[in-house]
């Protein structure tokens, strides 16, 4: 064991030995400690590691941990943590061999505390000082162990349902410049529905931003929160993942609505991990059927989101296993655009987002059969794309995410307006009011230019494209 990690250790039981005569009372400095026996605890440079459990633990901070030992209340701890001053940059250097093991466990005070537990208590012991640095974390990436502990404060401005409202709008204004790649598997953090705020669900859905728009339609980048809810309950039953996913199903919160946009949303396209097409529908199945909200079973976006673009060439051999499931894709394909369609004008057009945008990229892939007419224009239902496209799409975005997304919600529009022009024919004079964007994409789509009445700029750039320059 390194001289570090031994005075680390003596520091420790030194301070329980001082709390436990002493309550909370500060712990002697300068004059008060003529032989500088307790001088180590104000300094926060030096490191020690607990147990094998707790790594870059800072001095300063042993007093906190000490506390958190013998089960002081937050205002005792928030005293001590002003004490040695202990900053946020203190408590986001400390690092856990394992998620789920007791770090600080003390059966005589009925302390039994994870990695998680201790940066929640501490977070919360500081979080009060004046001058926290709440407004740094929408400009930096902040590990969602500390997203949680953020949540299970009095601060709304330290949530992340704030900070990504915040860099949603300050994107819009030209005023940041970087991909916001926060607390994207807050879900999964959790251990026990005692770590989230007030032990409510509702509460953790609303503070972590899971029934904000800007997450629910991928507006600044790829969010996918609601994917790994459903991905880690389909994985296991006892997860919090899954507990939280069978309350969103029996719910009838005033949240209901947010909370079936939030599902509706999953796409494969914006999960780092691959999806069991069927894993995920059979859990969907199973939980909404006989929900508040049984569109959740019976979207056709929903099911073709399932399975990523990239292997949607192939998606009858993801869906043919379990056709029982997907059969609004696999059977009566005459009317599928009509089905397709007529789910997507259901939705309002401000809450088109990325996943119903991108869909479409897929209907490349499938050789589609003559279709029924559909029982709105097809004109219609490009329109309605457009407005919402018109709404969510950022011209010359400075980001490289949300310049993703809105390309590829570019790519989807397109994809569907060829698909529609293969089986219909389509008035481009339906199409005057819309912006010039809107109708360079359907001139890129095939869209006759004169029809649409294209600015003599779009028409340059139509040009260039003929020529593959």
């Amino acid at each position: 064991m390194s001289n570090q990690n031994t005075r680390g250790r003596e520091l420790f039981t030194l301070a329980i030995e001082w709390f436990s005569e002493n309550g909370s009372k500060a712990i002697p400095r300068g004059s008060e400690d003529p032989e500088g026996i307790y001088t180590d605890f104000f300094d926060n440079k030096n490191e020690f590691s607990l147990e094998h459990n707790i790594y870059n633990i800072r001095y300063n901070l042993i007093p906190v941990l000490a506390g958190m030992y013998l089960g002081f209340n937050s205002d005792s701890l928030s005293k001590i943590a002003a004490d040695h001053k202990v900053k946020f940059f203190d408590i986001e250097c400390l690092s856990f061999e394992s998620e789920d093991v007791y770090c600080i466990s003390n059966n005589e005070n009925k302390v039994k505390l994870t990695g998680t537990d201790i940066v929640i208590i501490a977070i919360n012991a500081i979080i009060r000082e004046k001058g926290f640095p709440i407004g740094l974390f929408s400009q930096r990436e902040t590990p969602s162990r500390i997203a949680l502990a953020f949540m299970n404060s009095n601060y709304h401005e330290s949530y992340p349902n704030h900070h990504i409202c915040m860099h949603s709008d300050e994107l819009k204004a030209g005023l940041i410049f970087h991909d916001f790649d926060n607390f994207q598997y807050l879900p999964s953090r959790v251990e026990r529905i005692d770590q989230i705020p007030n032990t409510n669900y509702v509460d953790f859905l609303v503070r972590s931003g899971m029934l904000n728009p800007v997450l629910i339609k991928k507006e600044t980048g790829f969010f996918s929160s609601w994917e790994d809810v459903v991905s880690l309950s389909s994985k296991d039953e006892q997860s919090f993942s899954s507990k939280l996913l069978n309350f969103c199903s029996t719910t009838k919160s005033k949240h209901l609505q947010e909370i079936k946009k939030g599902l509706l949303s999953i796409s494969a396209d914006s999960y780092e991990d691959e999806i069991d097409p069927y894993e995920f529908a059979r859990k969907l199945h199973t939980l909404f059927q006989s929900s508040s909200i049984p569109e959740i079973c019976e979207s056709i976006i929903l099911k073709m989101n399932l399975v990523s673009y990239t292997d949607f060439e192939n998606y009858e051999d993801h869906y043919s296993e379990h056709p029982e499931l997907f059969k609004s894709i696999l059977y009566d394909q005459g009317t599928f655009l009509n089905r397709l369609c007529s789910e997507l004008i259901e939705i309002e057009s401000s809450d088109l987002g990325y996943s119903q945008f991108t869909v479409f990229r897929r209907l490349s892939s499938m050789a589609l059969p003559p279709q029924l007419p559909l029982s709105v224009k097809p004109e219609a239902v490009i329109n309605h794309l457009l407005d919402g496209f018109n709404q969510y799409h950022i011209p010359n975005a400075v980001t490289k995410e949300k310049r993703d997304v809105d390309e590829l919600s570019g790519e989807g529009i397109k994809s569907l307006v060829s698909t529609l022009m293969m089986h219909f024919d389509l008035d481009p004079t339906a199409f005057k009011d819309q912006s010039e964007h809107s109708k360079l994409l359907l001139a890129k789509a095939g869209m006759d230019i004169d029809g649409l009445e294209l600015g003599n700029h779009s028409k340059g750039i139509m040009l260039e494209v003929s020529l593959g320059i």
